[in-house]
């Protein structure tokens, strides 16, 4: 089976590789990455004045990691942080000097 990449190209596929990879196989797919997520890392993610951060791209449910100055935040309401598709809402405002990362799967 071939499938299309974003970018155009075709690539070979087995369903047996998707399987094991995705936990699922289901045929009825238009591009390869409609089952391959996309892993961002170091991504830095809009910065505006406030309590909000916007990403590139809104993650995978559970794949995103955020880090705050180096330090890794905890995503909970009260805890760190809360997000909305492609929006961040941080618990504290932020301080000048401070700096965030982002690492997740889209």
């Amino acid at each position: 089976m071939a499938a299309t990449t974003r970018h155009g190209m075709e690539k070979s596929v087995s369903s047996d590789y998707w399987s094991v990879v995705r936990g699922h196989y289901d045929d009825n797919f238009d591009t390869i990455d409609d089952l391959i997520p996309f892993k961002i890392r170091g991504e830095e993610p809009s910065d505006a004045p406030g309590v909000t951060l916007t990403l590139a791209h809104t993650p995978v449910a559970n794949t995103l990691q955020l880090f705050k100055n180096g330090l890794r935040m905890k995503e909970a309401d009260g805890e760190g942080f809360t997000r909305s598709g492609v929006t961040i809402t941080l618990t504290t405002a932020k301080e000048a000097g401070d700096w965030f990362c982002a690492d997740y799967e889209y």
